[in-house]
């Protein structure tokens, strides 16, 4: 039987950012010491990937307040 890999999203201590497939978290750190690698940011791809999510959509929103915001100034004006 294999063990299920999972995708992490990992920024390393010399500034490369990667996806990075391990079974489990211990095994993540233990094979970025081994290729050497500082890690000082992991986290699950999937969580990752729904906070850039949440992220880019808060921008959009915050894009339109301010584009309608501008637009009612100057119709006020």
């Amino acid at each position: 039987m294999q063990a299920e890999l999972t995708e992490y999203y990992v920024v390393t201590q010399c500034g490369r950012t990667f996806g990075w497939s391990d079974t489990d978290f211990d095994s993540l750190i233990r094979s970025l010491h081994f290729s050497g690698y500082t890690p000082v940011y992991i986290k699950p791809m999937s969580e990752y990937e729904a906070e850039v999510m949440a992220r880019e959509e808060q921008e959009r929103l915050m894009d339109e307040f301010r584009r309608q915001f501008d637009e009612d100034v100057r119709k006020s004006a």
